[in-house]
Formats: structure tokens, sequence, C-alpha cells
């Protein structure tokens, strides 16, 4: 078996909290899944900002990051942007050109090598 990938989009505010102070929640993460992650840079500016979280490894590797990056999301709901980021159809052609290639994007790559 090799390893999975997938790409998510989420708010930058969902992604500044899965980073973490300093990067140690993304490193965690990294370290108790065995998946590498990568973060791209925020499309715009506010809360609301789209950026792509590519995950790659292991089916159960995949499965853990996405709940957690999924938690992240969950716990902006109640946000006053929120329902508008999450309803936005712009918010998907974006992340389909971005993730097609279509849009130039720099990342930064976490991983954890056991």
């Amino acid at each position: 078996e090799g390893d999975l990938k997938i790409k998510v989009l989420v708010p930058r505010a969902a992604a500044g909290s899965i980073i973490g102070k300093g990067g140690v929640t993304i490193k965690l993460l990294c370290e108790s899944s065995g998946a590498k992650i990568s973060i791209s840079d925020a499309s715009s500016w506010g809360p609301a900002a789209d950026q792509v979280v590519s995950v790659q490894g292991e089916e159960e590797a995949i499965k853990t990051v996405l709940e957690e990056v999924n938690k992240h999301i969950q716990a902006l709901k109640d946000e006053g942007w929120f329902q508008g980021w999450a309803t936005t159809p712009g918010t998907v052609s974006w992340a389909y050109s971005n993730l097609s290639g279509g849009g130039a994007s720099s990342s930064r790559v976490y991983s954890h090598t056991p």
C-alpha cells in the first residue's frame, strides 16, 4: 500500500489553530498520526481567508488528521463570518483552481519521520 493524499480547504482561523503557537500543535499531530501535512499561505486577509491543508500518509493517518482538522473548523461555527465562508461558492472555485495547479501558492510542510 502506498501513501494516500488529500487536500482540504479551511478558513485561515482554523489553519492557525491547527498549526498552533510555534507550530507545536501541527508537530504533535504529525508525530501522533505519522502523516505529512502542509498548509498553504492564505488567499487573502481575515479569519475567513481560504487555506489548503494537504495531507499525505497511510489511510489511518489521514483519517486521524481529518478528524482533527474538522474539530478545528467546527470550533469556529459560531463565529459571525463562518456561515458566509461555509456557503460561498467562490470558495470552491478558488480551491479547484489552486488544487489543480491553476494558481501560484506557497506552503509550509510539516512532517515527522518516526
